[in-house]
């Protein structure tokens, strides 16, 4: 089996994450930290309308607003935005 359709799920070159929050403990904020902090060498962005930063990474208000088009969407939102999320992407 080919993993050829699953290059950008698998091996993402740019990663953008939905709905983190600061909260400490919060998915959202862990996958920041693990994100910034790690080995990730592609393009990062975050976003979230209500803050301006999230763990020391700056956010943008929507996925329109990133200055790249992220292969992989990461959302950590509530399950009811997921479809404004997705629609928006």
């Amino acid at each position: 089996m080919s993993t050829y359709r699953l290059n950008h799920l698998l091996s993402p070159r740019s990663v953008a994450l939905v709905g983190a929050s600061p909260r400490e403990g919060s998915v959202g904020r862990a996958i920041v930290q693990n994100i910034s902090g790690g080995k990730f060498k592609g393009q990062f962005g975050v976003v979230n309308s209500r803050h301006a930063e999230i763990a020391g990474v700056a956010t943008v208000g929507s996925i329109a607003e990133l200055p790249f088009v992220p292969e992989l969407v990461v959302i950590t939102a509530p399950a009811a935005a997921v479809p404004g999320i997705v629609d928006d992407a």
